[in-house]
């Protein structure tokens, strides 16, 4: 092979970033919690985000956020 950059454009970003995001998804989803197929998993998760910090700068562009309630208000005494 050919030891040279490939030069991405925007819609390649683009169409990457979509792919990667529901790879990712889905790998998280269905991925069973013990056992040789769970490691695996795990490393094609830190591939994915690796692929995130090349195409977007932020290697956890697909990680979810944190779940808050606006609402809820800690009384500090």
């Amino acid at each position: 092979m050919a030891n040279t950059k490939r030069m991405l454009t925007e819609t390649d970003r683009h169409s990457s970033t979509r792919l990667s995001s529901v790879a990712r998804q889905d790998a998280v989803r269905r991925a069973p919690c013990t056992g040789d197929i769970y490691a695996r998993t795990s490393a094609l998760i830190e591939a994915i985000d690796n692929v995130a910090e090349l195409l977007t700068g932020d290697r956890e562009y697909f990680w979810l956020e944190p779940s808050t309630n606006r609402h809820f208000k800690v009384s500090v005494r």
